[in-house]
């Protein structure tokens, strides 16, 4: 948005100084204007209003001066429109100020006579009563005279050129431009000159003997470079003063943790100008040496790689270059490199890690604009992208999230970074978090803070009970939103507040019988009262573990939860380090549309978490891959968060005194989806009855049928079959493996 507007703000200083300039050039002394009034037209070009606006700054500031400010906001338009900042701003408009009135002076210096000249009045009255302090004679000495213009004229053009704000490389490309304009015009000319006269052209059909040779090659048309660093994040209100009330979220008896807790970031590192245009030379080279021609046309340098943006020559097919990445490495002597097709422009992006990396910090994000000013409920931070600018999501509208990588590629650190993101932003009152942590490792540092609903779960076992816990309080919220009407959670709890405030009850009319006489339903208002429901997180660190355990009560319960649970506030987190096909099924890739990979061994990994191919080209430590609903892959760099950071913001939460309501009913089994290993005090299946009933009544009897009708895994079912044959209930297998129902 700021770039857009930065654009426009370019684009409009760039018309009034354009105006100004043509004005100005074209200005006659004789034209009509408030100063001078003659009966015929204007000669300047751009008629009347031209003749006025140029008279009005002659007279005001001089011909010099009024010069210097529209080249100084052409200069500024020229910046804006390259999404350039003017940096010190307030420092270089009064730089131009004393420029303009340096200029005047010059000119006044310059002035003789009473004639009109290009001086303004005021400028000359001023040169006057300098000679008078300095005597007339001095000041009419023509080498004081000169050394007085001449440093008046020095100062205009170093006050004019800090100013402008324009860098070595725009003046450069100016130099550029107006060579090849100059040499263009000479061409031109010459072809002009020593032009032949023309004859007519005889056509002759061309025969399949007659060779017509080649067509002559055109010359590659060279296009200027940008090369665009990542700006620094703009800081939000709460990085400035550390108010809690800024984010409106503060509750009584408790308080967000502060933004202290979290390291302070350094200085950013930026990479030299030459060092990138080098290396752009250097990949064109490359990738001319493999037959790919084109240009590279922009650069983008952020906080770990630098992207070039390649524009190829037509006819060059994409997935010829992507092809190219491990040797492009190689070439480019890089860890590694990735290519990809730029959304929405003609060119393909090569990304190449940078000589200096530099480490993303989540104070960056959680301080940041952008965190602070987002009006989502479960805003997390993942980072910032390729240009340096922030990147949150949420977690409300994505519904739920996987995350893949290998060891040591930042996983742990990014969920990590994803659970304080919420912790910094939601009450316990508003927030509650149900943490599986089957290695027993991760996630311990949070055991006791006030948004847990239940300890820490480590076991497997448990781990299944509190994910179908969850299923039964996604179907509990729904059965009581009806009541009030509502689709979702954020309306049910409006609803609710704005009862609350207002000191009333929710009713809702309810049909209780028929009118003995009329025969008419009759219906009593039921007084409902509910209180709000706060965002149920499930944060699952190694989904690898709870599959081999426990893999089909696994899978029913994510696919029921990612499918049913958006609109009751509840959202699942679900994190792997093994992204092979049996972890990440097609079910649970179906039901999580929203993923993130972290760097993985290979490409088939890739191809498993993302659909494609590139997370095995990442660099590690937070380089991740972000696919948002709808297909759009972004590269981000994760934010890092040390273990000391998470314990700081941990012991705070847990030093506020408010106390941890655990509900110990979340890792009970109440038998609706028992676990594999679910029996009964006398050694029999908890479903053995209705395992029974179930073949007597369908008469068939086996493994496969099992499994489908009660929902249970392979093993469970083969264990309840052998049972079933040693009470007498089916046959043994036949030849054929068919069972009969005999019981």
């Amino acid at each position: 948005m700021w770039g857009l507007a930065r654009r426009l703000l370019g684009i409009c200083l760039v018309v009034v100084g354009g105006v100004l300039l043509l004005a100005l050039l074209s200005s006659n002394p004789d034209d009509p204007s408030r100063l001078v009034h003659v009966d015929r037209a204007p000669a300047n070009w751009l008629g009347m209003p031209g003749a006025m606006v140029s008279a009005e700054l002659r007279a005001s500031i001089g011909m010099p001066a009024a010069l210097a400010a529209t080249l100084a906001v052409l200069a500024w338009g020229w910046r804006l429109l390259r999404s350039e900042a003017v940096s010190r701003f307030g420092w270089r408009l009064l730089a131009l100020v004393l420029a303009l009135v340096l200029a005047t002076l010059t000119a006044a210096g310059f002035q003789s006579g009473e004639g009109p000249g290009v001086a303004a009045a005021g400028a000359v009255e001023v040169w006057a009563v300098f000679k008078e302090l300095v005597g007339p004679e001095l000041a009419e000495a023509s080498w004081f005279r000169a050394i007085m213009v001449t440093a008046c004229m020095a100062l205009t053009v170093v006050a004019w050129l800090y100013a402008s704000a324009l860098q070595g490389s725009d003046w450069a490309g100016w130099a550029r431009g107006i060579r090849e304009i100059y040499a263009r015009a000479r061409r031109l000319s010459a072809g002009v000159s020593g032009a032949e006269p023309k004859v007519p052209i005889q056509r002759v059909a061309p025969t399949l003997g007659t060779p017509t040779g080649p067509a002559p090659e055109r010359p590659a048309k060279k296009k200027r470079r940008r090369i665009q660093t990542a700006s620094p994040t703009r800081i939000g209100q709460r990085e400035d003063d550390e108010r809690q009330a800024t984010l409106g979220m503060e509750e009584e008896g408790f308080r967000l943790p502060p933004l202290s807790l979290l390291r302070q970031p350094p200085r950013p590192l930026r990479g030299s100008v030459e060092g990138q245009e080098a290396n752009a030379r250097m990949l064109e080279t490359v990738l001319a040496e493999f037959g790919i021609a084109g240009v590279i046309e922009r650069i983008l340098s952020g906080p770990v790689v630098t992207r070039y943006d390649f524009e190829p020559e037509p006819g060059i097919r994409s997935r010829r270059v992507i092809s190219l990445a491990p040797d492009i490495a190689r070439s480019m002597s890089a860890q590694a490199a990735r290519v990809s097709v730029v959304t929405d422009r003609n060119a393909i992006g090569i990304e190449l890690p940078n000589a200096k990396r530099e480490t993303v910090y989540l104070r960056e994000i959680l301080g940041s604009e952008l965190f602070e000013q987002q009006r989502g409920n479960l805003i997390i931070a993942l980072g910032k992208d390729i240009n340096g600018e922030p990147v949150t999501a949420d977690l409300a509208g994505m519904p739920h999230l996987l995350i893949a990588g290998t060891t040591g590629s930042g996983k742990s650190v990014g969920v990590n970074g994803m659970v304080l993101s919420l912790l910094y932003r939601l009450p316990p009152d508003r927030l509650r978090l149900i943490m599986v942590d089957p290695k027993m490792l991760e996630f311990s540092v949070y055991e006791g803070i006030p948004h847990l609903l239940h300890p820490v779960v480590t076991d497997p076992k448990k781990s299944v009970a509190a994910l179908r816990w969850a299923v039964r309080e996604m179907n509990s919220r729904y059965q009581t939103m009806s009541l009030l009407q509502v689709r979702n959670v954020e309306a049910y709890n409006r609803k609710v507040e704005e009862a609350v405030a207002r000191g009333r009850k929710l009713t809702r009319e309810v049909q209780t019988g028929f009118d003995a006489e009329t025969g008419k339903p009759v219906y009593e208002k039921q007084i409902i009262e509910p209180e709000p429901f706060p965002y149920l997180v499930i944060v699952v660190d190694e989904m690898a573990d709870l599959m081999l355990s426990a893999g089909k009560e696994f899978e029913l319960a994510i696919q029921a939860l990612a499918q049913k649970a958006r609109a009751a506030g509840i959202h699942l987190i679900v994190a792997t380090q093994r992204p092979s096909v049996d972890v990440v099924t097609g079910t649970i890739k179906a039901n999580l549309p929203c993923r993130i990979s972290f760097q993985v061994s290979s490409a088939t990994d890739s191809r498993t978490v993302l659909g494609d191919q590139g997370a095995e080209q990442l660099l590690g430590k937070g380089d991740m891959l972000y696919l948002r609903t709808g297909g759009k892959m972004q590269r981000v760099h994760g934010p890092f968060v040390s273990d000391e950071e998470v314990e700081r913001v941990a012991d705070f939460l847990r030093n506020l005194g408010v106390a941890t309501e655990y509900n110990l009913e979340v890792t009970e089994d109440l038998g609706e989806t028992p676990a594999p290993d679910a029996s009964e005090e006398n050694g029999r299946d908890a479903l053995y009855d209705d395992a029974v009933a179930l073949l007597r009544q369908k008469g068939k009897a086996s493994t496969s049928f099992l499994q489908r009708h009660l929902q249970i895994g392979y093993n469970r079912a083969a264990r309840m079959i052998d049972q079933l044959e040693n009470d007498g209930i089916v046959s043994p297998a036949d030849h054929t493996g068919k069972r009969e129902v005999i019981g």
